[in-house]
């Protein structure tokens, strides 16, 4: 999955102990809605989907 550099940037913001899982959990919220890249809205919306 192809990241943007603004959305890597935010990823690694993320905690080092839960990066993995959101890397994870987004990349999973992109390939269910037919994203090829992660973008920061895509990101954001990943995170609004999970109620975070």
């Amino acid at each position: 999955m192809n990241w943007t550099k603004e959305a890597q940037g935010e990823l690694n913001k993320v905690p080092g102990f839960v990066r993995g899982k959101v890397k994870r959990n987004t990349e999973k919220f992109a390939r269910e809605r037919g994203f090829s890249q992660i973008s920061l809205e895509v990101m954001y919306a990943a995170k609004e989907s999970v109620g975070a």
